[in-house]
């Protein structure tokens, strides 16, 4: 799936299948599949469902979204630490808010400041493709990502419309 994802990257893909998502079973899922990526690492892991109703948004593109962020937060806690991803409501700019939130040592600053750039990394044999990814796949849904990071972990924000007529429009499938 990461091959996939790289060489869609390459090519500048950005094909969406929108569809209705129920926030519930998303966490769900979310909680199984990367319950299982942090497995034996010495992490206590939770995902949060603070909203619980629907979204529309490419659920196969974020939970590659969130396994890459997943990934570079367990690289960035060697010795363990938490894990939080928070699924809420921001009702009065009707949008999905997504976070997710370790606590690692932070991100350096000279990465921080390129960090959705290709290319970017600090991690040894790293690509630096996996946050560009992340961003490319939620400036595809008309989201925001931002990032705030310090000495005591860092946060990820993902903010998406809820309202179907403002989120990435479906293809037409004929």
């Amino acid at each position: 799936g990461m091959t996939r994802e790289v060489l869609a990257f390459a090519r500048g893909d950005s094909d969406l299948v929108v569809r209705k998502v129920y926030m519930n079973k998303f966490a769900e899922e979310l909680a199984t599949q990367l319950g299982t990526a942090v497995a034996g690492r010495n992490i206590d892991f939770m995902v949060e469902a603070r909203y619980d109703g629907i979204a529309f948004f490419d659920e196969n593109k974020l939970l590659r979204v969130f396994h890459n962020l997943t990934s570079n937060a367990v690289d960035a806690m060697p010795d363990g630490g938490k894990l939080r991803i928070t699924l809420d409501r921001d009702t009065a700019e009707n949008q999905l808010v997504i976070c997710v939130k370790d606590t690692g040592p932070g991100i350096p600053p000279n990465i921080h400041a390129r960090l959705f750039e290709r290319f970017a990394t600090g991690r040894k044999g790293g690509t630096g493709l996996g946050l560009a990814i992340v961003k490319r796949v939620v400036d595809d849904h008309k989201g925001t990502i931002r990032c705030d990071t310090g000495s005591g972990g860092t946060t990820f924000e993902i903010r998406l419309p809820l309202n179907r007529s403002n989120a990435a429009s479906e293809p037409d499938l004929g």
